[in-house]
């Protein structure tokens, strides 16, 4: 079983103008269990975007995120509270 599944994950920004910032556009990743992982990128490429919406800061606008097989869309926020 994987510890964290990320599929087809998109997060858009609103803008105050009509342009709106993707910072993720359909990500997907598995991370298994015991598996030290790091998450690579020049800036601005949504690495913390992502991170925010697995420990659920920031609610992805579309996809889907498990941990450890639990949608994070259907946890608590106490659960919540207690990831990272």
């Amino acid at each position: 079983m994987n510890s964290v599944e990320v599929t087809n994950l998109t997060k858009i920004f609103k803008t105050q103008v009509s342009n709106n910032i993707t910072a993720l556009d359909n990500v997907s990743l598995s991370i298994g269990e015991g598996i030290i992982f790091g998450l690579l990128g020049p800036n601005g490429a949504g690495k913390s975007t992502l991170m925010n919406c697995i420990i659920g800061y920031l609610n992805p606008d579309k996809g889907k995120i498990l941990l450890k097989g639990d949608d994070t869309s259907e946890l608590n926020l106490k659960y919540r509270l207690h990831i990272g």
